[in-house]
């Protein structure tokens, strides 16, 4: 499989917001070596907050959070940083919450278990330009 040659003066930003220091940490290895800038937010309060502050391309936003979840943190994401993308990334999927994910502005939903694997592919899904 090949990929799309990625211009390298091209920046790309990913926010990862997870409850969770071993997921983060995991996404971070997997985004650096895809050439992102990482930041990391602990909850849904922190991510929008972040997502403000950054403007990045993409939030990588966990279901599941301690003070503020990721289907309320969504939208409130989205309003802060309009032109940021969005996945999330759940262990706890269920077909209301990820529908309602996708209704809120996800560009798309995944299994944690199986997300690493698409990392590759996630800037090509974003149409190769920032957000």
């Amino acid at each position: 499989m090949t990929r799309a040659v990625r211009p390298e003066t091209v920046t790309k930003r990913v926010l990862i917001c997870d409850d969770e220091p071993e997921i983060r940490a995991l996404y971070r290895v997997a985004f650096e070596s895809e050439g992102f800038d990482v930041d990391e937010a602990v909850d849904g309060i922190d991510g929008i907050e972040k997502a403000r502050e950054l403007q990045p391309d993409l939030v990588v936003l966990d279901l599941a959070m301690p003070r503020c979840d990721g289907l309320a943190a969504l939208p409130r994401i989205r309003q802060a940083a309009p032109k940021t993308r969005v996945i999330i990334v759940t262990a706890y999927s269920t077909v209301e919450a990820l529908s309602t994910g996708r209704r809120l502005g996800a560009m798309a939903c995944f299994q944690k278990e199986r997300f690493v694997p698409h990392i590759p592919s996630v800037w090509d899904r974003m149409g190769n330009s920032a957000a």
